[in-house]
């Protein structure tokens, strides 16, 4: 489908050229990626075109905030290990939209280490048992952000529960 820009000037096309230029939106921490289909405007080309736009700076302010204090002897999910699991699960998502493109020209893209995108990726087939465990907060002692991005992590589940403490 080739679009016209004469088309949009007829009310209701507008929405549906839109949907046929943008081909996804991905939505990072600092930016909103825009991934465009060139075939529609008539440009022929192997190239996928994305738009990076940043996203607004936060600014402060003030937020009523409700206290509930839970019992004491539960356990608290680790915000590192969530904040790591969340970091492989994002890098895991770049490497699937983009199949074309290596581990080190996406990382050099993305403005990251080449390595620790490759420890974060490996870390985005970790166990669900273990994922699980995390977001609980239910996770044995063992395990810290650092100890489980530089492991030699299994491929097999079984493997990954045993070494990072959750074998049954």
């Amino acid at each position: 489908m080739r679009l016209e820009f004469g088309e949009l000037r007829e009310l209701g096309k507008v929405e549906a050229a839109l949907r046929s230029i943008v081909a996804g939106i991905m939505i990072g921490a600092d930016r909103m990626e825009v991934l465009l289909n060139a075939d529609v405007l008539g440009i022929q080309t192997d190239a996928r075109w994305v738009w990076t736009l940043p996203l607004p700076e936060r600014r402060a302010f003030r937020e009523a905030k409700l206290r509930i204090d839970a019992e004491t002897n539960q356990t608290r999910a680790s915000t590192d290990l969530i904040t790591l699991v969340a970091e492989a699960m994002v890098v895991e998502r770049l490497v699937l939209t983009s199949p074309e493109v290596s581990l080190a020209q996406l990382a050099k893209r993305d403005g990251r280490c080449r390595t620790q995108m490759a420890r974060l990726l490996r870390l985005s087939w970790l166990s669900p048992r273990i994922i699980e465990a995390i977001a609980e907060g239910s996770q044995p002692k063992g395990p810290t952000r650092r100890s489980m991005l530089i492991s030699d992590m299994p491929v097999e589940w079984s493997d990954q529960e045993r070494l990072f403490g959750f074998a049954s």
